[in-house]
C-alpha cells in the first residue's frame, strides 16, 4: 500500500501492546476526571454519533504524537510538523460518519489502542475510488491522507473501543502554518485551537 498512490499505508505494531494498554488507562482516567469535574459537559463528537467520549489533545496522545513522528516520517519519506492529537472511546452502537479531516489533519494516523477483543475495521475510499476495510490489531497504525481520504466506521456492535488519532502537516506543504494546530505549543487544550 502506497501512501501517495492509494492514500494510506499501515505500520503493524507501531506501538507495543503494553504501551497501548498504558495509553488506554491514561485516557480513561482523563475521561473519568473530566466527567467527575464537569458532570454536564458535552464530550461526544457529532462526527462519531453521540455515543462516545471524545477529547482534543489528551496528554497521553500528545506524547504519542511526538514519539511516533520520526517513524511516520521514515515511512512517508517526508518531514512533518506535529499538529494535534485526539482521542475517542466509542461505546456500543456508536459509529464514525463518513468524512474528510480538516486542513490541520493533512497526514492523519489512527491507532487501535483497545478493541476489547472485537476488532473494528476502518473503512476508507482510497485515491483509486475503491472502498477498503482496514483491519488493525492493538498497536497497529493506519496513516492516511486526512484531507483527501473519505473514512468512516460502521456501527460498533458490543464492547467499547479506544482510538488514538495523530495529525501532522508536511513541513514544505500548503498547510505548514497549521503546525501545533496554531497553538503556541503542544499539550494545550482544545479551546485554544483554531477549528478552521
Amino acid at each position: 500500500m502506497d501512501f501517495y498512490k492509494q492514500g494510506y499505508t499501515i505500520i503493524k505494531k507501531a506501538i507495543l501492546k503494553e504501551t497501548a494498554y498504558v495509553a488506554d488507562i491514561q485516557f480513561k482516567l482523563c475521561r473519568d476526571f473530566i466527567l467527575f469535574k464537569n458532570k454536564n459537559l458535552k464530550t461526544s463528537d457529532p462526527i462519531a454519533s453521540t455515543n462516545n467520549f471524545s477529547w482534543y489533545a489528551p496528554l497521553c496522545f500528545e506524547a504519542l504524537l511526538i514519539s511516533l513522528q520520526e517513524k511516520i516520517e521514515k515511512k512517508l519519506k517526508t518531514k512533518l510538523y506535529p499538529s494535534y492529537s485526539y482521542g475517542r472511546i466509542y461505546y456500543k452502537n456508536s459509529k464514525l460518519n463518513k468524512h474528510r479531516d480538516r486542513k490541520a489533519s493533512e497526514v492523519a494516523a489512527t491507532i487501535n489502542i483497545n478493541d476489547n477483543g472485537e476488532p473494528w475495521d476502518l473503512q476508507v475510499i482510497d485515491l483509486q475510488g475503491k472502498t477498503k476495510a482496514i483491519k488493525l490489531a492493538i498497536g497497529d497504525m493506519c496513516i492516511y491522507r486526512g484531507n483527501d481520504i473519505i473514512h468512516w466506521r460502521e456501527e460498533r456492535k458490543n464492547k467499547d473501543s479506544t482510538g488514538a488519532f495523530l495529525f501532522y502537516v508536511t513541513q514544505k506543504g500548503k498547510y505548514a502554518d497549521q503546525k501545533f494546530d496554531k497553538r503556541p505549543m503542544l499539550g494545550l487544550p482544545g479551546f485554544i485551537h483554531d477549528k478552521g
